[in-house]
């Protein structure tokens, strides 16, 4: 382990490649920081493939079987889609580098890594980046057809050099560390020196890739890329961006870029290298960027114990969040002065909003715009007060008798505020729009008496109409009532003419209505039979307020003074009532209803005797009530029999 106490310079961005992928990957920064899940979101559809987008391939929906696992890893395994995956994941980690103003050197990118790099140092857009990626993966998955392997061998590149002699299909794709090399060939070829290197004792491990990159097998991809490259513009960079097969920064010329990352599909990846001639420069603080830690491994394997620090920000088998926050602790142990405020920018409290001001405000509007209240003048320059009486302010002559109620319209607010002989101006135009406007107020308050009256004359049409109608129910001759006193209408002088265009309009008031008359007698003489109103007016049914106040204390007028009431606190008609009915089953009565029915009862019949009210909530019909009162014993209802009432044909109510 390196001690945090040791001074350290510059800082670097390590950037993967293939076979750092891993399903789910940046999930949990994603769901955490804005500004990792912007790429995503952004990028959501680029790449189209039918209706798959590039995020449903490392960031797919939950399974729940091993088979379906299998199939989503196999799936993002797959050389066009893991490129343009982990470039996009390592965009998201960018997002927030960039907010930490972490002010790096230069970048540097293990194989498909540096189209990463190229993109972080402002050489690539990001749309362009994920285009390129894609192209990548699908040259070099048509290459793949040509059967290839890969080992990693745990030893150094001189160690293994001698071993290689003789094997013309096998070479060296990878020099990552001192302590892994990674070889590239035919299967065949891959084979036998995986059991040469077995009986040297030196460990090796077979990679689950689809052929031999970094190998002539891959050289066809190399053409077609080139071509590609011809169709993306590359821009200055903003810090050097170091190329694996030269292990030097990319030069500045957009064609030697481009020939050099054509070339690098099937250079060997001289990654050890890179990192002697960045520390060489001055760097010794890298950071990771993207998925998985494996280049923060190598990296420490190539330094050693140098005064170095290797911060990745993710791990493959950790929750990205977690794995992000310990990363950026050790950017703060380490000294490296960071933006880390910027992790709470989207939870920033939004500015108070201003106080309301004490001062008013008046809309502005073509009326009063270069119209300052009051004019720079003061008082002085303010219209003369109108100096004329109002014309609508008429008082209603007093008649005779009861005193009437007199009308004063209320003055147009127009003629408060506009006098009719203005003295600061003469034109013409002016007094027609002030003569308009008095006008059009003198129409309206017209328009409101005439409204004043037609409803006046409403009502009392509709007065004397109900008081016919009551004395026709009630079978009493009629007396025509005694006539309103109406209100007088003020007389509203006509408006004098006024110089525009078109009559002025006139508001003409509504006749008064004609009483409604209604003969109190049959004509004499022969003719059809005339029904009286009062023979189609149905009596309502008796309330509790119109039962004589002491009833006859029988069985026979209690009972019929029970079913009133009832009738009247249950609103059943009283001719489907009968005393059999049941309280609760047949009629819907609860306790509060049982109170209230047996106290208009009491209020009824005054004579009643005083009850126990257990009792009483004991009985269930009616007519066991009325006999309780009555003194007698409540008889039970027969079981099967027909229920003896009144109105013996008619059915009990259904339950509301």
């Amino acid at each position: 382990m390196v001690s945090l106490v040791l001074p350290y310079g510059d800082l670097a961005l390590l950037f993967p490649g293939q076979g750092s992928q891993y399903v789910n990957m940046a999930r949990d920064i994603a769901l955490h920081l804005d500004a990792a899940r912007a790429p995503i979101d952004e990028a959501a559809d680029e790449l189209p493939d039918g209706v798959r987008r590039l995020s449903d391939v490392f960031l797919p929906p939950p399974v729940f079987s091993d088979e379906e696992r299998l199939e989503q890893e196999a799936l993002l395994r797959q050389t066009q889609w893991a490129q343009p995956c982990l470039g996009l994941t390592s965009l998201a980690y960018l997002r927030i580098v960039n907010a930490l103003n972490l002010n790096p050197v230069a970048g540097v990118g293990h194989s498909f890594g540096e189209l990463t790099a190229l993109a972080a140092s402002g050489a690539l857009s990001a749309p362009d980046l994920l285009r390129l990626a894609r192209k990548r993966g699908e040259l070099m998955a048509q290459a793949a057809e040509t059967p290839g392997a890969m080992t990693a061998v745990k030893t150094d590149a001189a160690t293994l050099m001698p071993l290689l002699k003789g094997l013309e299909d096998v070479g060296v794709a990878n020099l990552n560390s001192p302590n892994q090399t990674v070889l590239s060939g035919t299967v065949a070829g891959v084979e036998s020196i995986e059991k040469r290197l077995t009986s040297e004792g030196i460990e090796c491990q077979r990679l689950a890739v689809a052929t031999a990159f970094h190998s002539p097998i891959v050289a066809p991809a190399v053409s077609g890329f080139r071509e590609s490259l011809e169709d993306f513009t590359f821009a200055s960079s903003q810090w050097p961006t170091y190329c694996g097969s030269t292990a030097s920064p990319y030069p500045d010329d957009a064609q030697e870029v481009r020939a050099l990352l054509a070339s690098g599909i099937a250079e060997p990846v001289r990654f050890v290298d890179t990192i002697e001639a960045l520390y060489t420069q001055g760097v010794r603080v890298f950071v990771e960027v993207g998925a998985g830690c494996i280049l923060s491994g190598l990296v420490a394997e190539i330094l050693g114990d140098r005064p170095h620090q290797v911060i990745p920000l993710d791990a493959k088998r950790r929750d990205s969040w977690v794995a992000l926050c310990d990363g950026l602790g050790q950017l703060y142990v380490a000294g490296i002065d960071a933006r880390f405020c910027a992790l709470w920018d989207a939870y920033a409290t939004p500015p108070a909003a201003p106080e309301p001001s004490d001062r008013p405000t008046l809309p502005l509007s073509g009326s009063n715009y270069g119209k300052p209240y009051p004019p720079p003048g003061g008082a002085r320059d303010l219209p003369a007060p109108n100096e004329e009486p109002a014309a609508t302010h008429v008082a209603a002559p007093t008649p005779a008798g009861p005193p009437a109620h007199s009308v004063h319209p209320e003055p147009s607010p127009i003629g408060e505020t506009m006098p009719s002989q203005p003295s600061h101006s003469n034109e013409p135009w002016l007094l027609a729009f002030q003569e308009a406007q008095r006008a059009t107020a003198e129409a309206h308050t017209a328009y409101q008496s005439a409204m004043r009256d037609s409803h006046v004359a409403y009502l009392q049409t509709m007065e004397s109409s109900l008081h016919t109608l009551a004395h026709l129910a009630g079978g009493e001759p009629m007396t025509r009532p005694a006539p309103t006193a109406s209100v007088p209408t003020a007389s509203v002088p006509a408006p004098p003419p006024v110089p525009l265009p078109g009559p002025a309009p006139v508001i003409a008031h509504p006749p008064s209505p004609t009483p409604m008359v209604i003969p109190t007698s049959t004509p004499a003489g022969p003719g059809p039979a005339v029904q009286r109103l009062s023979d189609m007016v149905k009596t309502p049914a008796p309330t509790t307020a119109s039962l004589p106040p002491k009833a006859s204390h029988g069985s026979q007028g209690l009972g019929d003074t029970l079913l009133a009431i009832v009738a009247d606190k249950t609103g059943y008609p009283s001719d489907l009532l009968h005393l059999e009915m049941k309280l609760e089953s047949d009629l819907g009565v609860d306790s509060i209803k049982r109170v209230e029915i047996l106290s208009a009862l009491r209020e009824a019949i005054p004579s009643l005797p005083e009850v126990n009210p257990g009792d009483l909530a004991k009985l269930s019909t009616l007519g066991q009530i009325v006999e309780h009162l009555s003194g007698h014993e409540p008889s039970q209802p027969r079981k099967g029999s027909p229920r003896e009432s009144s109105h013996p044909s008619k059915e009990p109510p259904p339950m509301r």
